[in-house]
């Protein structure tokens, strides 16, 4: 098992990063990341709220990058998320300017919570339970992008299917695949209408594994009950086509059942979710479809066997 702390962290996907460790497909790592602060808001006020300002340029740190020994353009990096633990406090901000509501605020002011035996202390009074996801992981992509970004490779996707026990597949881009993980979140509402979640620092189990020249073209998860395809995209219906036309190439490659058959399912079983609402460049979006349908037609679900 590799362990490997967060500090050192970047903010740019950029392939002239250096790798701070290499690790074997298959190989257990845990991963330390700072929340998407840079843990620069700290307890002033007790648990009340605060106003200031953000750093921008400190916004998600992402620990790595992480060399896979074997990963080549073409192949797909399939990361299992075994565990998140998190550090006992989480923020949350609610920024002027950003967000669905950003308008309507003068100042930021944020939010200062611990978190005790998996619940999240929003107030004296109101406490809810926590539900670990990662706001940002993929792959290095070709040309540099900030860390805020999303796109084809990952990143700052705020999904909240990526949780404990799913497995998130990327689209390897460069030599090494050259992954980082940060941004966890302990609860976050879809959509993350304001630019926010409930952001923590912590620590990530995960196992990385390789599946060699198999066709993806945009991250893809499988957890213990669904199957999801996710596309970004300028505008949220070309996102949502993306993840559509993504889901049905696919499962007609997996259970040899006509395309017009499975648009009619999915029309009839799948469901369009919202992954990233409150960015005015990006819309992030997924598509579920439940296991226990695709496991009818092709047994044991295998989106990319190896």
């Amino acid at each position: 098992m590799i362990r490997l702390n967060a500090q050192r962290v970047f903010y740019e996907w950029n392939p002239k990063n250096q790798p701070v460790v290499s690790v074997q497909p298959g190989e257990i790592l845990v991963v330390e990341t700072n929340d998407c602060f840079s843990e620069t808001l700290t307890e002033k006020d007790g648990w009340n709220i605060t106003s200031g300002e953000v750093d921008v340029s400190l916004l998600n740190p992402i620990t790595g990058p992480i060399w896979v020994e074997g990963a080549e353009p073409g192949d797909i990096l399939a990361i299992t998320i075994e565990k998140i633990q998190f550090k006992p406090y989480a923020v949350i901000a609610n920024r002027k300017n950003c967000g669905i509501l950003g308008e309507q605020f003068e100042r930021t002011t944020y939010k200062y919570m611990r978190i005790e035996k998996d619940q999240i202390w929003f107030d004296d009074r109101l406490s809810v339970p926590v539900r670990p996801m990662v706001g940002v992981i993929g792959v290095t992509p070709v040309e540099p992008i900030s860390t805020r970004k999303m796109g084809d490779w990952g990143g700052n996707m705020d999904n909240s299917r990526i949780g404990e026990g799913a497995t998130l597949y990327l689209p390897v881009q460069l030599e090494g695949a050259l992954f980082g993980i940060g941004d966890l979140h302990a609860c976050m509402g879809d959509g993350e209408m304001n630019g926010s979640a409930m952001e923590a620092g912590g620590y990530v189990t995960l196992k990385a594994s390789l599946i060699k020249e198999s066709s993806l073209k945009r991250p893809a998860i499988l957890d213990e009950t669904h199957f999801y395809t996710t596309a970004t995209a300028r505008d949220v219906m070309t996102a949502i086509k993306y993840a559509c036309e993504d889901m049905l190439d696919i499962l007609a490659c997996q259970t040899g059942k006509a395309r017009e058959e499975l648009a009619m399912l999915m029309s009839g079983v799948g469901d369009m979710q919202i992954c990233v609402a409150c960015s005015p460049e990006t819309q992030t979006v997924r598509f579920a479809m439940p296991r226990k349908i695709l496991e009818f037609y092709a047994g044991e679900f295998k989106p990319f066997p190896e």
